[in-house]
């Protein structure tokens, strides 16, 4: 006879282990969103033998990526139809389905694998700076946006995060929207400085000069960048720093008109987050008021009629978590 219990033939999508599995690879994608814009753009204007200072890391973060496609294939697949933790047919899914395999698949190009293959073997051998073989790897390199697609599922992102963190859902929005901000604050910082160095070095090189920069330290590059997108997303322009060029405008035209929809969706969360928070205190204050006014009419000593109100104030929260749990459906 059989013996032992019989489990599941796949990873459980909702086990711890593969729960933390999402949480690290949200982490390592967050990553990505944030250094692929600095290595296309402060980074890129590097020799073609020089490493980036987080290339071991990149070909970490590249395996991990190529491993998850393949990871897929052995966790099961939740649907409307129910559960799956064949293996036959979770790859059926994964293959039919665009937006798992192929998505992931073609997301996850190892291009930092390109990068230390062009350095450590190519440069190695004492190829020419101009040749093909580092002219081509050199082309290569834009591949990295890809990974940005992966940008689609950010709302997973964040909801994953936030299930395994368990943080208030006002802190979770508030941090979401803040995030974001940074993200395109950073992005655009990255895309100024790409801008300036094609539109042409000597005039790249008076810009820096003018600022009382070298354009050694790629710190005072990135800081000059996000100085002058902070003064564009906020409109707190002071006029030291302008659009010198027509794609230059293009650019600052582009930044305002996104700063403008991140800085409405900042608003309407932060003021819906504000409103939600007070409604509450407001009913309560509200009845609260009225029990004082009642209270008073008829003379009740003051200790009692704080002993009612503090009664109302906890009577009420009690209610509002007594609807909350039995809003939920079972």
């Amino acid at each position: 006879s059989a013996r032992g219990v019989v489990g599941p033939r796949l990873i459980y999508p909702l086990s711890p282990f593969h729960v933390g599995f999402e949480f690290l690879t949200s982490l390592l994608l967050l990553y990505s969103l944030f250094i692929i814009p600095v290595q296309l753009s402060f980074w890129n204007t590097d020799e073609v033998c020089v490493t980036n200072p987080t290339i071991y890391w990149d070909v970490l973060v590249d395996t991990f990526f190529m491993f998850e496609v393949l990871y897929r294939f052995f966790v099961g697949i939740l649907t409307r139809h129910g559960y799956y933790d064949d293996i036959c047919t979770v790859f059926l899914i994964q293959i039919s389905d665009i937006s798992l395999f192929w998505f992931n698949a073609t997301t996850s190009v190892p291009v930092a694998w390109l990068d230390w293959y062009s350095v450590q073997v190519l440069c190695a051998r004492g190829e020419s700076p101009g040749g093909y073989n580092l002219q081509a790897f050199r082309v290569l390199k834009p591949l990295r946006l890809i990974k940005l697609f992966r940008l689609l599922r950010v709302s997973t992102i964040y909801r994953k995060i936030k299930e395994l963190l368990d943080v208030h859902p006002y802190v979770y929005r508030a941090a979401r929207v803040l995030i974001t901000m940074v993200l395109a604050l950073h992005f655009f910082s990255c895309l100024l400085w790409r801008i300036k160095w094609e539109n042409g070095r000597a005039e790249l090189s008076d810009f820096l000069q003018d600022k009382g920069l070298s354009g050694e330290s790629k710190i005072e590059n990135y800081v000059i960048c996000m100085y002058f997108v902070c003064t564009i997303f906020t409109t707190v322009g002071f006029g030291d720093i302008y659009a010198l060029n027509t794609v230059e405008r293009v650019y600052c035209m582009f930044a305002m008109l996104t700063a403008a929809c991140l800085f409405g969706a900042l608003l309407g969360e932060l003021q819906e987050i504000i409103e939600s928070m007070s409604r509450n205190s407001r009913e309560v204050e509200e009845r609260v008021e009225d029990l004082s006014h009642f209270l008073a009419v008829n003379r009740v000593a003051r200790p009692l009629m704080n002993e009612i109100k503090a009664w109302i104030r906890f009577k009420h929260s009690n209610d509002q978590e007594d609807d909350r749990v039995s809003g939920i459906s079972w």
